[in-house]
């Protein structure tokens, strides 16, 4: 009965349509497995990858951000050291009212004032800059408070140059001194010869 149901065509076509089916089902599970489990995995690796990324960011994050409050901190304060730089820079030279400053607290520093000059001015968009030349005398204790109150002054001013002589035993020493007086010009300021 063997010799015979290999030569039966109803058998041969059941066997191949046997065979037929099992590839298509072995065929379906590829096509299953490459369509649907093969992206999961990939998508399962790749979030187990960004998932260890993010623990160690996490672990991280404390020490960042107290970075970050800190130089945001260090910003703020920066931020704020310009702002009261910016309020002591006017946009005129005003060098009458810093003439009147320089009066007042000369004469509470007991300093006495001989000569007064305005030098050189140099001017650009943002900030512009006068000289202003001083010749005068005090005791050294008149000097320094006259010096340390040039930095309390309402005004932006910087010293450029100062001489004190010591002549004989006189506790007055004759000074010289060339300051900077910064100011911002608006636009109808700068190269319109100025006021000043």
């Amino acid at each position: 009965m063997r010799r015979e149901a290999l030569h039966n065509p109803g058998m041969t076509i059941g066997w191949t349509l046997h065979g037929a089916g099992l590839l298509s089902v072995i065929g379906g599970v590829v096509l299953f497995y490459g369509l649907f489990f093969a992206p999961l995995e990939y998508l399962r690796s790749r979030n187990t990858i960004r998932a260890r990324e993010l623990e160690t960011t996490l672990r991280e994050l404390p020490g960042e951000r107290a970075a970050n409050e800190r130089l945001r901190g260090q910003l703020k304060q920066l931020e704020s050291s310009a702002e009261k730089l910016r309020a002591r820079i006017p946009d005129q030279p005003l060098e009458a009212e810093f003439f009147d400053d320089l009066t007042e607290l000369a004469q509470r520093a007991d300093l006495r004032i001989s000569d007064y000059r305005r030098g050189e001015t140099s001017r650009s968009e943002r900030l512009s800059k006068m000289n202003v030349h001083l010749v005068g005398n005090s005791s050294y204790e008149g000097i320094c408070r006259f010096v340390d109150g040039l930095y309390s002054l309402a005004r932006l001013v910087q010293i450029e140059d100062l001489e004190i002589r010591a002549e004989g035993a006189s506790d007055d020493y004759p000074i010289t001194m060339t300051l900077l007086l910064f100011y911002q010009p608006t636009l109808g300021t700068v190269g319109d010869g100025g006021n000043g």
